[in-house]
């Protein structure tokens, strides 16, 4: 968050150790931008031919540079403050602990995505035959999401840039623009008009900052809808989720041995 980033920059404890993942996640991104397709599949996680290394390799892959740029940007943001609430271990065992219940998660959200293919007829045989066991599951959501729900616990009020809040509902602008050719002209002026409406609202009236606990909420109602749509498209919403959730578990876990 804003005031632990200035206080980073002042205070002798550094939180080196959100610098040194976030180091390393770029220079993996910078590595593997080259043919990111076959990195995805060597160093990411695939349910339908899991490695052990790629429980923690998948974390520092990312599909694309804006893929990679948000979650090193939320990194900064959240880890900064955790590390420097619980010390360095404790929020290292908070991140990977994130990153593997995001795993489980992402698993589950493929068994349901095969649910609601063989629901609406675009998957046809065996269940089991509709579920994507070999998509590469990347990127350090999951992880930094947990490290987030972490933050919002611990300094609920701590203030996040206010543009964090409008990333939470560009997945619903996806879907809207998704379906839009489906609404007839009246409906789509007027849910267009209220979208620009509460952007314009967003960036011209409401505060720069806001508690990341605000922005956490928003991120929770944007998951919860796109879930029940259905349209997650290649974002693993279930996977966030679970990262959420791990995150919250186990700070429970490791929280008694924050340093003192």
């Amino acid at each position: 968050m804003l005031e632990s980033f200035e206080r980073a920059l002042s205070i002798e404890d550094f939180p080196e150790i959100t610098f040194i993942l976030g180091a390393v996640i770029l220079a993996v991104f910078l590595f593997t931008s080259s043919d990111v397709s076959y990195y995805e599949k060597l160093l990411g996680f695939i349910p339908a031919r899991p490695q052990i290394y790629s429980f923690i390799t998948y974390t520092f892959v990312h599909a694309n540079f804006t893929h990679m740029f948000f979650n090193l940007l939320f990194l900064i943001i959240a880890g900064i403050a955790v590390e420097e609430f619980l010390g360095p271990w404790v929020y290292l065992s908070i991140y990977f602990s994130s990153g593997f219940i995001a795993i489980m998660f992402d698993i589950f959200g493929r068994f349901i995505s095969a649910f609601f293919s063989l629901m609406n007829n675009s998957c046809a045989g065996p269940f089991l035959r509709c579920v994507n066991f070999g998509g590469p599951f990347v990127g350090a959501s999951g992880a930094i999401f947990g490290v987030m729900a972490v933050a919002s616990l611990t300094k609920p009020m701590e203030k996040v840039p206010t543009i964090l809040v409008v990333l939470a509902f560009l997945p619903l602008a996806q879907i809207y623009l998704q379906f839009q050719a489906h609404f007839d002209y009246f409906t789509s002026l007027f849910i267009s008009s209220f979208v620009l409406i509460v952007a314009l609202s967003i960036f011209f009236i409401s505060p720069t900052t806001v508690p990341i606990l605000v922005a956490m909420i928003c991120f929770l109602f944007s998951w919860i809808f796109i879930i029940l749509l259905n349209s997650s498209g290649d974002v693993s919403n279930f996977g966030h989720l679970g990262g959420v959730l791990g995150g919250l578990l186990s700070y429970f876990v490791f929280s008694k041995t924050k340093r003192t």
